[in-house]
């Protein structure tokens, strides 16, 4: 070892990541999220505040709010751990590679929850307009539905693009009426997807044509 290696090992920080593995690890895992991404189902790399923690988000299409977090990872230089009940430790990418399709990707389990992901990118979504910029949930909110079409509508607009579409609301006991002037309400949240209010058509008791400018929507927070 030259006297340059040993004065970087001297002063080598204990857990120090190997960033070009580390990077390698993490370039698996956003494959394994492209690679899922298939009609009805979108997957995400979730990052957290502990920058050595990534999960795999997947959720149904349009619907970042309705998935979860199937797959933890530790990213830890020279390895990886793939967190949970029974951690697995794997010491290269080409290992991962191997251990996501044998023991995640090809498990009916894993297909099942796929599959109900499916089903669920079809049906209307419950949403929220939101009286309150910051709150997610506060007294005067109304549960809307909106269609399937008019999620993915809201989903491949562009941030700051306008989009208008009719919501219904729900009927259930708790459930705030319509401010018919519309002028209380802020947001809309359908399923993650976020508009901002600009205006809204005549109100009827249950239904009204919102206007909203696309807003962007980030993925829920990780631990």
């Amino acid at each position: 070892m030259s006297f340059v290696e040993k004065v970087r090992d001297a002063v080598k920080v204990e857990g120090e990541e190997d960033t070009s593995q580390s990077k390698a690890y993490l370039r698996v895992i956003e494959e394994l999220a492209q690679g899922l991404e298939t009609p009805g189902i979108s997957a995400r790399v979730q990052r957290s505040r502990d920058p050595r923690r990534v999960s795999l988000r997947v959720f149904p299409e349009y619907r970042p709010q309705s998935g979860i977090a199937m797959l933890t990872f530790l990213l830890e230089g020279a390895s990886v751990t793939v967190l949970g009940d029974r951690p697995e430790t794997l010491t290269s990418p080409e290992s991962l590679e191997q251990w996501l399709l044998e023991n995640f990707v090809t498990l009916p389990t894993f297909k099942e929850s796929l599959q109900v992901f499916r089903e669920q990118a079809t049906k209307p979504v419950e949403a929220r307009l939101r009286v309150s910029e910051v709150l997610a949930f506060s007294k005067g909110d109304v549960v809307v539905s909106v269609s399937a079409d008019d999620q993915k509508k809201i989903g491949d607009a562009a941030v700051g693009q306008e989009v208008r579409l009719p919501i219904r609301r729900v009927d259930f006991p708790g459930n705030a009426a319509f401010d018919q002037t519309g002028m209380s309400y802020v947001i809309l949240d359908s399923a993650g997807l976020l508009l901002s209010v600009k205006g809204f058509g005549k109100f009827s008791d249950e239904q009204v044509t919102l206007t909203g400018l696309r807003r962007e929507s980030p993925l829920p927070s990780g631990a």
